[in-house]
């Protein structure tokens, strides 16, 4: 074939393209040039294809790392933000349940010193209306004893004198 190109190629000084002697043989002579050539480039734009997507899958990756970490600081410092707010209100609770508390004590307090205030108060005067009532019957008694030893002399007087025995008391 080698020896049928180079007559070829001889012999025409202005070849024809169409002519298929002559394509065969520019086939031939440039496919074995072009795959040589071609197959380094190939195997050149492979490896940078192939670098150029490891590069951006890195890249790639990064930077979703990157805005991940971000999102999840983000995220973090919002739960903070959200548990401070929590955390503030629930002492305000605590702060006016504790009021509360303390107010409802002290509101107890208060009514159980006026209810033990009143009672007391009843008691000293029911003490002293029954002491006044015993201190009565007492002074009663005194005075009917009294009154009998008082009578029974002036009684013993008059009885000698009018000889009735059966006088009638006054007030009795």
């Amino acid at each position: 074939m080698f020896v049928v190109k180079s007559t070829l190629l001889s012999t025409c000084s202005n070849p024809d393209p169409f002519d298929p002697a002559y394509f065969a043989t520019f086939i031939a002579k440039y496919t074995h040039h072009f795959f040589s050539h071609t197959h380094g480039t190939l195997a050149a734009k492979v490896y940078e294809d192939a670098r150029k997507r490891i590069v951006s899958t890195k890249i790639q990756s990064n930077f979703r790392r990157y805005t991940l970490r971000s999102s999840y600081i983000r995220l973090g410092h919002a739960v903070v933000l959200i548990q401070a707010g929590l955390r503030a209100m629930a002492a305000r609770y605590e702060l006016r349940y504790r009021r509360l508390h303390k107010a409802a004590t002290t509101l107890q307090a208060i009514w159980r010193g006026h209810r033990d205030y009143t009672s007391y108060k009843k008691l000293t005067k029911a003490t002293i209306v029954t002491q006044c009532g015993w201190r009565g019957k007492v002074a009663r008694r005194e005075l009917q004893r009294l009154k009998m030893k008082l009578y029974f002399p002036i009684h013993q007087c008059f009885e000698g004198r009018t000889g009735n025995r059966n006088i009638k008391r006054s007030g009795s």
